[in-house]
């Protein structure tokens, strides 16, 4: 009893709309067979990565994933205060995200942007993500805005150097 109690009490406080990234590209994506590709950058890759988005990105792996349109789809896991988002973000051909979504969040729901503030991330490239300027904050929730527009950045710039630009 104890136990079943415990469990309701973390699904409301913390939301039951989180996914696996795999159940957000099936609906996505449902009519195109997405190409998985897992890359391992090099450390120049990685130096101009961190550049780019003026971040700390650590790790040589990436994994992304190609639409049968051509864009690409990419899937970033980060800490927002103490844990754990996901999101997935597709970017075209011109450097620009054009989808933007939290597949898990685990923080206290009331820190979540909403889709309506993540909308803002849409259509953009690497210069016009500045939180504050180009980018409303976030009432309430300024950590999560910080990872979310980092994370958008991390992924542009991984996309941009992979196209050698």
């Amino acid at each position: 009893m104890k136990l079943a109690i415990a469990l309701l009490i973390f699904n409301i406080s913390y939301g039951t709309a989180n996914e696996t990234f795999q159940a957000v590209l099936s609906k996505m994506y449902p009519d195109c067979k997405l190409e998985k590709e897992i890359l391992f950058l090099t450390s120049e890759q990685l130096k101009k990565i961190n550049g780019l988005a003026k971040a700390s990105v650590k790790s040589k792996l990436a994994n992304r994933f190609k639409t049968c349109s051509g864009s690409y789809v990419y899937v970033d896991s980060h800490i927002v205060r103490t844990l754990n988002q996901t999101v997935v973000a597709e970017v075209t051909s011109e450097n620009k995200v054009k989808m933007f979504t939290v597949s898990a969040f685990l923080e206290p729901k009331e820190y979540k942007a909403p889709k309506k503030w993540l909308m803002q991330l849409l259509n953009k490239d690497l210069p016009e993500l500045e939180l504050n300027t180009k980018i409303d904050g976030l009432s309430g929730a300024t950590l999560t805005a910080k990872a979310n527009v980092g994370a958008a950045k991390k992924i542009l710039a991984l996309h941009k150097v992979l196209a050698g630009e």
